[in-house]
């Protein structure tokens, strides 16, 4: 058999193939579940970005801390590095 003649055989036994009658059914009310868990998370960090990635100052003082912390640590490590 050639290729061609496979693909078309396969193609016409796929199209023969009937769904579930409560195929559609029982997929939404997975994706309704699924959902629902989802909302009822006890920390929803998503909310949390979203409101940081709104607000400039919020983010400059964030990474003016980070910055900062990161020179600490430089400090730190010149200091363990010259005393010892």
């Amino acid at each position: 058999m050639k290729v061609d003649e496979i693909y078309r055989l396969w193609k016409d036994r796929a199209g023969q193939v009937k769904p579930l009658p409560d195929f559609r059914d029982g997929v939404m009310n997975r994706i309704y579940r699924y959902e629902a868990q989802r909302r009822t998370r006890l920390w929803d960090s998503d909310w949390l970005l979203d409101w940081l990635a709104g607000r400039p100052l919020v983010k400059a003082a964030l990474v003016a801390a980070g910055a900062m912390g990161g020179l600490l640590r430089v400090a730190f490590v010149a200091y363990a590095l010259l005393h010892c």
